[in-house]
């Protein structure tokens, strides 16, 4: 695996995850305790999961970067939803409030995946 990509990537999502969480304690973000630290959690397995598995698939299987990104970013996309729909039917308490920022941290970690994930294909050429 390429650290290089991996490293400052692990140290974003950590440093996201924890400044939210911090937000959500200090109650300067008004949202259910337990539905964020569900949220926080799905959001590191699915984002360094992802990232370790569309690296490897690069590197190992020859498969072309533009596939494994959009299987990737369609997987995390659909996972993310039925989280969504998961805090529907258990009529989570506050569901507009925390889905707004389970969205908004998702597309803050995207962001910095995709970023990262062009810049580290873009050196390897």
């Amino acid at each position: 695996m390429k650290n290089k990509v991996f490293t400052p990537f692990l140290i974003i999502v950590v440093s996201v995850l924890i400044v939210h969480l911090v937000l959500v304690l200090t109650g300067i973000l008004d949202v259910p305790l337990k539905g964020s630290l569900i949220s926080e959690v799905f959001l590191a397995i699915l984002f360094l999961g992802g990232m370790k598995g569309v690296i490897a698939l690069t590197e190992k299987v020859d498969l072309p970067f533009v596939q494994g990104f959009l299987v990737l970013t369609t997987v995390q996309m659909l996972s993310m939803l039925g989280v969504l729909l998961a805090f529907v039917f258990t009529r989570t308490i506050s569901f507009r409030a925390l889905s707004l920022q389970l969205v908004s941290l998702f597309l803050i970690l995207l962001t910095v995946q995709s970023v990262l994930l062009i810049k580290w294909v873009n050196n390897a050429k």
